[in-house]
């Protein structure tokens, strides 16, 4: 991979101006970040940028999601990790309604938003 020293240097001075505790997220983050290629199937940028937040965040995120057979349903989740593979990105996460781990298509998200405190 191109660039390793660089992007390295760039992560080290990153970290270096956290806190202790936002090292430590910073790290479990990491850990639930998983790469097999760069994924070729696009996002909506607006869906991309509410998952990072409430991954980052650890909050809950409502999205709409199409399945194969283009039928919408409506979700509450909390996103666990994300895994990029040379086709897509799967967001890992917990349903809530559904009390159980789903694994959704990032490209397949057609609506994102951080969840309003209830």
């Amino acid at each position: 991979m191109p660039f390793v020293d660089t992007l390295e240097a760039a992560l080290d001075k990153v970290r270096g101006a956290l806190s202790a505790s936002d090292q430590r997220r910073l790290a479990g983050h990491a850990a639930s970040l998983r790469f097999a290629g760069i994924p070729a199937a696009p996002c909506k940028p607006e869906v991309r940028r509410v998952i990072e937040e409430a991954w980052f965040l650890g909050a809950v995120a409502d999205v709409a999601d199409v399945d194969r057979d283009g039928v919408t349903t409506e979700r509450q989740i909390e996103v666990r990790g994300l895994f990029m593979d040379r086709m897509f990105t799967i967001v890992e996460a917990f349903d809530r309604a559904k009390q159980a781990m789903r694994h959704l298509r990032l490209d397949r998200i057609v609506r994102a938003a951080l969840a309003t405190a209830a």
